[in-house]
């Protein structure tokens, strides 16, 4: 954008890139997101693509019971990733289910290293 400013939308809720064709390391790295949704990925060993929408509807089937209403929420809004950067040094991602703040800050050093970049992460759950 001219501003400056600028946006990201990730696909969540499937494997990454990186773990395309490896059932056991996707259904390894998502782990925590299938076991708080009740969600069984053996059925989608062979269609990795498959998960994304099926665990969708789960979230569908299964917010109020978790204390989500997502009823105002797309399909898409209940997996992927939505990454703003509005602030010089300051991004905001957001999910249905949480909000992540990286604030950065680069630190002078030595006459060796120039600088470094500190961040400060902050991670709110919506309330249930």
């Amino acid at each position: 954008y001219p501003s400056g400013h600028s946006r990201m939308l990730m696909p969540g809720g499937g494997p990454g890139p990186q773990y395309k064709g490896k059932p056991d390391r996707t259904f390894a790295a998502m782990a925590e997101e299938f076991k708080f949704w009740e969600f069984d990925p053996e059925p989608y060993r062979t269609d990795l693509a498959g998960i994304r929408r099926a665990l969708q509807l789960r979230k569908r089937e299964l917010g109020a019971t978790k204390g989500y209403d997502f009823s105002s929420y797309s399909d898409e809004q209940l997996t992927d990733h939505y990454h703003y950067t509005v602030f010089p040094n300051v991004s905001f991602s957001a999910t249905a289910e949480y909000r992540v703040m990286v604030g950065f800050k680069v630190r002078e050093t030595s006459r060796f290293i120039t600088s470094y970049c500190m961040a400060t992460v902050r991670v709110t759950c919506l309330p249930r």
